[in-house]
């Protein structure tokens, strides 16, 4: 039975080592909640505190369901914490082209004229 111990414990570690950032992110949010609000007042998002308080619970609660996997729902919080991901992505990229296109442009070329081996 050690080694079924040992499964356990290197399963809840990479687990707590997956979502880290997120509980890390959840925690700080918690205790500098207006500090997130003033985040989000500053992206430009509606409510503002709802928006604060949904972006906490959904890191931290996502991040539980995976760690803790209460009746097999741990891939509800890989889905909450994927469609978090995946949303907040625009409100963090510029707009517009962030490339210069000449620099682009002679990236290009140079990469196209690399001597390539064909072994």
């Amino acid at each position: 039975m050690p080694n079924s111990t040992l499964f356990f414990i290197t399963l809840c570690l990479s687990r707590v080592l997956v979502t880290f950032f997120f509980w890390m992110a959840g925690i700080y949010g918690v205790f500098h909640f207006a500090e997130i609000v003033q985040e989000m007042v500053t992206v430009g998002l509606p409510w503002p505190v709802l928006f604060a308080a949904g972006t906490i619970f959904c890191q931290l609660a996502g991040s539980a369901l995976i760690v803790f996997n209460p009746a097999g729902y741990g891939w509800i919080g890989s889905g909450m914490l994927i469609v978090f991901t995946l949303l907040t992505i625009p409100l963090d990229t510029p707009s517009g082209p962030s490339v210069n296109p000449g620099a682009l442009r002679n990236s290009i070329l140079r990469l196209n004229t690399l001597p390539w081996s064909e072994d």
